[in-house]
């Protein structure tokens, strides 16, 4: 049974016996008030008729906000459960003694009011304690899991109760139905202490503990709470305006009721046969509507069924005014009000922080709904009663304030979201200053001077002009200190300013040995000084030191393209001969003759001298690694098509893969057309389609939708991932990429299977690894593990570059930060806006996948898809078929040194694959296998 219920209501492991025990809590709160409430309105209509109850409405808001005060500092002294448990005994001993006063006859006016008040108090305080409960048991993404579930046991309660009163009322009296309704409420006592020992008190000291800010909020007032919270003040407006339209809707249907049904004990018999029908309604809704419509219009969406119902049955009252037609109306009121807009309404509070819901929900459940029932009554008794109006006037009044409510859930939405904003951006953890935007001039006056490359980097990234300005002489001073790195980000920041600035700090470090230092001072002076380019390259191109004369040269080469006469007056062709005639590759061991003969590779292909580039060619197949470095940018400086194989080539050694990749990108739509060429002849080597996402986008040359379309549709995520980045930061991005927009839903779904593929053979390998596997296959699946782990978190940082594409929403970045950095409150804020964000029809997928992300406890309810994983071998089956060479690479080794002789058929297949190192691994694996079975 227990196992029925768990899988039917979605509940995870430890959670059942504490919901079971919230549901019954609430289950016998709201019994007990469906067993006074219809005793005492009965008692109340016939003594005192229905033209009283405006001065019971007015009554019961002077008496919730002088209560409110004493309840208000009762919460600030004690502990919530202190204060609900005397709530219990108070109301409790209210009943026994009204059960008295019933049996003694003795009910003057007075006493009539009093309870009148008093259930109306009990009604609205108790169930906002449980609710607060809840607040604080759950959050937002349980609640919105279990407060369906739980939600029942009121309706239930509610369908109990009025049942109890309609079937036992004539047989036992109402006085005895009350004392069966005190000791049910008291039974609630055991069952709160279990919840506080075994569940609240943990969270409470949690809460205590990491609280943020509450000291600033213990001695505000709940008022002033809600009046500077505009999310608070539009809920708060949304109950008043709700409580005052169903106040008038009860008006009208007590008033209806008590000309057609004169008589108490069959008035209390037809109060408590619709109330508890109206609960049946409500339950059939809770159990098989309310969380597939949360789920399909969100929460804001949803709270206006229950206005909009209202207002399509009182217009029908002004056409039909019998009292079928207020049962109709009560009915929507009755059942979607402790059904889908309950649950609507405790969910949309959910996003406001814990230390300022605490006190704001009890003011709005208690005060703000009893005020609203006073303003009801004042317009019942000075509007409707003094200007004698029949009841279906109260129906026009309906109507108007049926229209504020829409109005205010439609502002309500943007309020709902800004508020999980808020708590998202609150909750994503910053790593110190560096990942931070420095604005103050006292933070940054800390990063110039702690010395910290990373963290001046950062700054200078991100500051702005006005900030650069301020701190000007703390930067120069910083010129002084710091190191190369910073040196040259420092030079490059003083562009900012005048002419000349810092121009005799920058001059200093043309003696420096680092020749990139050497190089950007010596620019600096040449762009950024007084100096002319006669008298710059005059004075430096005959310096005494070989490195500013390399770096001056080089200069001179850049220059001639804006300006041939200097290249003429200082002999540019001639200097170039003189220098390529003494290069020799033989006995470099000097790193200042690696770094002369670098500087003249630059000097040769800045001054396109084709006749130079057999030497740019020679070096770049020297034993030197900085001397082919230093060849391969040369090769990209001079942009000659001639190099492209070349360097194309160099794209398949990882030592030399960043320099080859900046200098192709130097080609620009002269490299994307040659490698295209390649593609469509089929001549690309497989191992550079990995490089493809780097090297063909960014430029103006219009790629084939074929190439981009096999470079998203790739199995390698890596490759994926790489393309739309490249798309994204491709500057032409919106017009040139339209297609991909139009299939990025596929792309989005295809993205999601992967997702949760890769996580189910993640979570076996795991287990595997930790139960199975032995000592000598232990770094084989560690590898294999870690490669399976970066597969996982790519693909997730790639669904979301898709639903930023497809929803253009700035929230998105936002969502995946606090998702993969954010504390817990970040992550859930994160969940409910991520879900009211995606559309129907990817939000099973999506946030199946970011649930999966968030709490790998969720692997066990995956059953469809731990059947294609349930053993290792199925799970190293499918990386082989489905996955790219570092991966078959890994898992290749774990079945050799395991021995999963079942899968060498598997393993046959790639001794033809096109990447040589596996067809030679997997031959390997083949001829071992097939060796032991020999011996």
């Amino acid at each position: 049974m227990r196992h029925w219920i768990t899988k039917l209501f979605d509940l995870k492991e430890g959670e059942t016996r504490i919901t079971l025990l919230m549901q019954g809590y609430i289950f016998l709160l709201i019994t007990v008030l469906l067993i006074v409430k219809p005793t005492v309105n009965a008692v109340f209509l016939s003594q005192l008729g229905a033209s009283n109850l405006p001065w019971a409405f007015l009554l019961l808001a002077v008496t919730a906000i002088i209560s409110s005060y004493f309840y208000t500092l009762a919460v600030q002294r004690f502990r919530l459960i202190k204060v609900i448990q005397w709530s219990i005994v108070f109301f409790s001993l209210s009943f026994f003694l009204l059960s008295y006063l019933l049996h003694l006859g003795v009910l003057p006016g007075g006493v009539l009011y009093a309870y009148y008040v008093l259930i109306a108090l009990f009604a609205v305080l108790t169930t906002s304690q449980f609710w607060l409960l809840g607040n604080t048991i759950y959050n937002a993404r349980e609640a919105k899991r279990l407060f369906g579930f739980i939600g029942a046991g009121a309706i239930a309660g509610g369908i109990a109760g009025g049942y109890l009163t309609s079937i036992f009322v004539p047989i036992l009296g109402n006085a005895n139905m009350i004392i069966i309704a005190g000791v049910l409420l008291i039974s609630c006592l055991p069952v709160l202490n279990y919840i506080y020992r075994h569940k609240l008190r943990t969270i409470v000291r949690q809460r205590v503990k990491h609280r943020v800010g509450l000291e600033k909020t213990e001695n505000v007032s709940s008022f002033t709470i809600i009046k500077k919270s505009g999310h608070l003040t539009l809920l708060a407006s949304i109950v008043g305006v709700g409580v005052i339209v169903a106040k008038l809707v009860d008006y009208q249907f007590s008033d209806f009721a008590q000309k057609e049904i004169p008589e108490t004990a069959p008035l209390t018999a037809f109060f408590g046969f619709w109330f508890s029908t109206f609960n049946v309604i409500a339950l059939l809704i809770q159990l098989f509507l309310t969380n597939k419509i949360l789920k399909y219009i969100g929460v804001t969406s949803t709270l206006l069924l229950l206005p909009l119902g209202i207002a399509i049955g009182s217009l029908m009252v002004l056409t039909v005014p019998e009292l079928w037609v207020l049962i109709i109306i009560k009915g929507l009121d009755g059942s979607f009000k402790q059904s889908i807009h309950k649950a609507a309404t405790e969910l949309s509070i959910f996003p406001i922080p814990y230390h300022l819901k605490n006190k704001a929900k009890s003011y709005i459940d208690v005060v703000v709904d009893s005020i609203a029932t006073g303003i009801a009554g004042f317009l019942l008794l000075f509007i409707v009663k003094r200007l004698n109006l029949s009841s279906l006037y109260v129906t026009v009044i309906i109507l108007f304030f049926l229209f504020v409510w829409l109005v205010l859930i439609y502002r309500l939405r943007g309020a709902y979201f800004n508020s999980f904003r808020k708590n998202i951006q609150r909750g994503i953890t910053n790593d110190g200053l560096k990942n931070k935007r420095i604005k103050s001039l006292s933070a940054a006056k800390y990063v110039l001077q702690s010395k910290d490359d990373q963290q001046i980097a950062h700054f200078f990234k991100n500051a702005s002009k006005e900030l650069l300005f301020l701190l000007k002489g703390d930067i120069i001073l910083c010129l002084q200190e710091s190191s190369d790195k910073t040196k040259r980000l420092i030079i490059n920041a003083l562009y900012n300013f005048k002419k000349n600035t810092a121009k005799n700090e920058v001059m200093q470090l043309v003696e420096h040995s680092n020749p990139n230092l050497v190089q950007d001072a010596l620019k600096y002076e040449l762009t950024h000084t007084s100096i002319s380019f006669e008298g710059f390259f005059g004075k430096y191109l005959d310096h005494t030191k070989r490195i500013v004369r390399d770096s001056a040269l080089v200069l001179l080469a850049k220059y001639k393209k804006r300006d041939n006469t200097l290249a003429l007056k200082f002999q540019l062709d001639n200097r170039i001969k003189a220098q390529a005639e003494e290069i020799t590759f033989q006995h470099l061991s000097h790193k200042d003759d690696l770094l002369h003969i670098n500087q003249v590779l630059k000097v040769i292909a800045h001054a396109e001298k084709s006749n130079y580039y057999i030497l740019i060619t020679q070096a770049s197949k020297s034993e030197y690694t900085f001397l082919v470095k230093g060849a391969i940018k040369a090769m990209g400086i001079s942009r000659n098509h001639d190099f492209i194989d070349d360097l194309l080539l160099f794209l398949r050694q990882a030592l030399y893969e960043k320099e080859a990749i900046q200098a192709l990108r130097k080609f620009g739509d002269t490299l994307a057309e040659h490698i295209i060429a390649l593609y469509t002849n089929e001549e690309l080597n497989p191992l550079m389609i990995k490089h493809l996402p780097s090297l063909l986008f960014g430029f103006t040359y219009k790629l084939p939708k074929k190439i981009v379309s096999e470079l998203l549709y790739s199995k390698k995520i890596n490759l994926r991932l790489e393309t739309f980045k490249a798309i994204q930061r491709s500057q032409s991005y919106s017009k040139r990429f339209d297609f991909i927009k139009k299939g990025v839903i596929s792309l989005i779904l295809k993205e999601c299977t992967y997702y949760m593929n890769t996580a189910m053979v993640l979570e076996k390998l795991r287990e595997d690894e930790k139960n199975n596997i032995s000592q000598s296959s232990e770094n084989a699946a560690s590898r294999l593990v870690d490669i399976i782990q970066k597969q996982r978190k790519d693909s997730f940082e790639l669904l979301f570059k898709l639903l930023k594409m497809h929803y253009e929403s700035a929230d998105l970045d936002m969502i995946y930060t606090a998702l993969r950095h954010g504390n817990e409150e970040a992550q859930t804020s994160s969940l409910e806006l991520l879900e009211n964000l995606v559309e129907f029809k990817l939000k099973n997928e999506v946030l199946g996948v970011v649930d999966y992300q968030l709490d790998r406890s969720l692997f066990s309810q995956h059953e469809s898809l731990k059947a294609n994983f349930e053993t290792t071998s199925k799970c190293l089956a499918f990386l082989l078929k489905n996955r790219g060479a570092a991966v078959k690479s890994a898992v290749l080794d774990v079945i050799l040194e395991h021995k999963y002789e079942r899968l060498i058929p598997h393993v046959s297949k790639l001794k033809e694959h096109h990447n040589k190192k596996i067809s030679l691994k997997a031959t390997q694996v083949v001829d071992h296998f097939a060796a032991s079975a020999k011996v």
